[in-house]
């Protein structure tokens, strides 16, 4: 019984979460913004909404700050995409559980973005927390932690540290390996 409450609870926050980022494209139609509505005025009245929408709701308020970070890191935005990707990462050290899921891919998409502008002692800084706790979360392996190694082999291949690159990176082969069940002779 705890595990179907907990599990309609989850449901039940993601699905706000969702409705509220329908309403977000939804305000976006040219019926409602007018044809000349601009992805970026979008995204600040949705973090405007996301503030008074979930005030009382950390988690979703996390994850709403992480969805608008990685939007923002789409489209290159790096800057606002760090502002929002820190916020997020706030929220989720104060409010959440340690070992949550949204805090370790806020970790990871910061990590990214930061590497994306050149800035790779942060990068690098986030994304050992992010595989860190990856770890924890998933002990046996996940996409997420291959692809959080393949982005700190990156980092390493950017800094020009070739032979520490090597070991992220046969690692995150190995976990896609294994995941996919693809066997590479």
């Amino acid at each position: 019984a705890r595990e179907r409450d907990r599990a309609k609870a989850e449901q039940l926050k993601a699905e706000t979460l969702n409705r509220f980022l329908l309403r977000i494209l939804q305000a976006a139609s040219p019926e409602q913004k007018g044809k000349d509505a601009k992805i970026l005025e979008v995204l600040s009245d949705a973090e405007q909404n996301l503030e008074t929408e979930f005030a009382n709701q950390p988690e979703q308020k996390a994850q709403g700050y992480l969805s608008l970070g990685f939007t923002y890191f789409s489209i290159q935005e790096h800057e606002k995409a760090n502002s929002l990707l820190l916020k997020s990462l706030q929220i989720c050290d104060s409010s959440l559980p340690s070992d949550n899921q949204i805090t370790s891919n806020t970790l990871i998409v910061l990590s990214i973005n930061l590497n994306a502008q050149n800035k790779f002692d942060e990068a690098e800084k986030y994304i050992y927390r992010g595989i860190e706790l990856e770890r924890k979360i998933s002990p046996y392996g996940s996409r997420t932690l291959a692809f959080a190694l393949s982005n700190l082999g990156d980092i390493y291949l950017r800094k020009s540290k070739i032979t520490e690159a090597a070991k992220p990176i046969a690692e995150a082969v190995k976990i896609f390996s294994t995941l996919t069940g693809e066997n590479d002779p």
